[in-house]
């Protein structure tokens, strides 16, 4: 039976959410994977998602509305089956600061800014995901 990878694409924007699905759900990416890619259009659904599925990856838009990327993060790394989850973080408006260093140095989250490089998600989602 071919293994299933989950992945959990939390993002506001409909077409920056449509975009990261049709990248993950590219049959040459994960090979010898099914993928299961999961859509949550706010912070609060992805948390209900993530406990629900416990997902192998999370992509986090760091501004989304009833919870924001942070605070989803923060949750996700608290939850038992959250600690060690590969989570990217992405954002337009916040690419530097005192915030993107304590998503990395505190709660193990890589950071991608917005316009987002399709490759280099791609590469930084296997490296995490084989680490």
């Amino acid at each position: 039976m071919t293994p299933t990878l989950k992945i959990l694409i939390a993002e506001d924007d409909r077409v920056s959410r449509l975009i990261f699905q049709r990248t993950f759900e590219s049959k040459d990416l994960f090979s010898g994977h099914l993928v299961r890619v999961l859509l949550a259009s706010d912070g609060k659904d992805a948390l209900d998602i993530f406990t629900r599925e416990h997902p192998h990856l999370l992509i986090v838009d760091l501004l989304m509305p009833k919870l924001d990327g942070f605070e989803l993060c923060r949750s996700v790394r608290e939850s038992p089956h959250g600690r060690h989850v590969p989570i990217i973080a992405t954002s337009a408006l916040w690419k530097s600061g005192d915030a993107l260093d304590v998503l990395r140095r505190e709660l193990h989250v890589e950071f991608i800014a917005k316009p987002i490089d399709v490759t280099s998600l791609k590469q930084l989602a296997l490296r995490m995901l084989k680490a």
